[in-house]
């Protein structure tokens, strides 16, 4: 039997294309005349508060969605969105490492900003569910994730939803969706705001059977496991000739990409979902990735280690036909801008001081894209990683670390990273100070390297030295912002289950 067969396949109805003036094709002529009278909306409709549904893909790299011009078919019910939507083709995301990634997203602030750096990030400041809790929205937090398990992800939400099963490390896809649908329709007389947080694409890269068919030519009988021999034995790998073309690192390459047709199929049945229940036509919907995912671009595997473009180019779609016309831009954006761009549009106050900028201003009764500013701050604040910060302007993108160690270093310490970071939380070994002085600079022209491969920071002094100066400031900024008082108070703690424990071996983190 074709595995592609037993592929479950999700529909949902055809939305009016108002920005083209036509009507979607294969809709019946009575759905048709029916969309066309229900719209504008009346007057009463149109002032209803939006719902607000934030959707996160764990580690995925925008380049291998298929509305990036990926060649394999990973993500047709994304591409549909994106299609219908409006797309940002140069999102940024503010760390490689979820937890500070998080924390960005749902305070406005960069990690450093916040305080919320390191192993034990989180968002030390108001966050974005405390804020549309306050407007009198229902809050509810959806994850297979044991990374925001800390009491500060978990503030101002009022229903809670962690998903895992022991070690798997992902294909709870589905059940997540189902869980935040039924949060979603269960009272649909009062707005929600729902964040969504898949773990697929994840590593160790484990996706369903016909998922993983649909990807791969043939099957891999040994394939190499991400955490327990990838990332450890890299360089012996390496020398063996795995890299891209070989087909062990082929094997995993299409296991990730399985991981994302997996989810992309997950966010179908939450859209299934939500029409069922006609809550789509208020809704304003966001995709995009906390991080990206490293392949040898750069000499290693995973994420949490650097900061290079295929770690930090994340998607992001915002999706609401009849408020948001559907279109794209270059323009270069932070994921921290999704804190002011949300509350904007739902025209709910914001309380809170944020770096971030809104992405859309409202002009004759829809939401426009609007030019905002850069520049844009990327962090990893790891101890026993790299500690290395990036600032993206203009045509340059600078690295500033002030711990850094070479590509052929990385595989031995992931050895023993868990260990090591246990230490630091231990007050056993004395962290690095992560406004230290900078040990190793790069500095890339994207225009002609747009994959950051030659580093000219010694050839370009002066553009260096410009961001030298603007890294200065930046950390004295930051320094100010951690003397103001207070900062929001946490919740109490809630210890890890067993599961918790084994999915966060599972992922590569302990």
């Amino acid at each position: 039997m074709d595995p592609r067969s037993v592929i479950p396949q999700c529909t949902r109805r055809n939305f009016l294309a108002l920005a083209g003036g036509a009507v979607a094709a294969g809709a019946a002529a009575g759905q048709q005349a029916e969309a066309i009278k229900a719209w504008p909306p009346r007057k009463d409709e149109a002032e209803k508060p939006p719902n607000v549904l934030v959707l996160i893909l764990d580690s995925l790299r925008a380049d291998h969605l298929s509305v990036f011009d990926y060649p394999r078919s990973t993500s047709p019910f994304i591409d549909s969105l994106a299609r219908e939507g409006f797309r940002f083709t140069r999102a940024i995301s503010q760390s490689s490492y979820t937890r500070e990634s998080v924390s960005s997203i749902f305070t406005g602030l960069f990690p450093s900003e916040s305080g919320s750096t390191g192993w034990e990030a989180k968002p030390n400041y108001a966050t974005l569910a405390e804020q549309f809790k306050e407007a009198g929205y229902r809050t509810g937090l959806f994850t297979d994730t044991a990374m925001l398990m800390n009491a500060n992800f978990r503030r101002g939400f009022d229903r809670l939803n962690f998903e895992s099963r022991g070690g798997m490390a992902s294909g709870m896809g589905p059940t997540l969706s189902r869980k935040a649908a039924a949060f979603a329709n269960a009272d649909p007389g009062k707005p929600f705001f729902a964040y969504v947080h898949y773990i697929d694409p994840h590593g160790p890269y484990s996706p369903p059977r016909a998922m993983y068919m649909r990807m791969a030519d043939k099957v891999e009988k040994q394939p190499l496991l991400l955490y327990k021999y990838v990332r450890p034995q890299l360089e012996n790998l390496k020398q063996s000739g795995f890299g891209p073309g070989e087909h062990r690192f082929e094997d995993m390459v299409s296991r990730y990409d399985a991981e994302i047709a997996h989810v992309d199929y997950a966010i179908g049945v939450l859209f299934d979902l939500l029409d069922q229940a006609q809550q789509l036509d208020n809704t304003i919907v966001v995709v995009a990735a906390d991080h990206g995912e490293e392949f040898l671009d750069h000499g290693f595997v995973e994420h949490a280690w650097r900061l290079y473009n295929e770690s930090t180019h994340v998607p992001l779609i915002f999706w609401a036909p009849g408020k948001i016309p559907a279109g794209s831009s270059e323009q270069r954006v932070a994921l921290l801008n999704l804190f002011p761009t949300l509350l904007s549009m739902a025209g709910v106050e914001n309380s809170a001081v944020v770096s971030g900028q809104p992405l859309f201003e409202k002009k004759d009764g829809q939401f426009m894209p609007r030019a905002i500013g850069e520049p844009i701050v990327s962090e990893l604040m790891i101890q026993s990683r790299n500690l290395v910060r990036t600032i993206v302007s203009g045509d340059w993108k600078y690295t500033a670390a002030v711990q850094w160690y070479a590509s052929e270093k990385l595989a031995t310490l992931s050895r023993d990273c868990g260990a090591r970071e246990k230490l630091f939380s231990q007050g056993k070994k004395q962290p690095a100070d992560i406004f230290g002085p900078t040990v190793y600079e790069e500095l890339f022209y994207l225009p002609d390297d747009p994959n950051e491969q030659t580093n000219v920071a010694d050839a370009e002094t002066s553009t260096r030295d410009t961001f030298r100066e603007a890294l200065e400031r930046y950390y004295a900024h930051c320094k100010s912002m951690a003397q103001e008082e207070p900062k929001e108070e946490a919740a109490p703690e809630t210890p890890m289950s067993e599961d918790d424990v084994s999915a966060m071996e599972a992922l590569g983190y302990i």
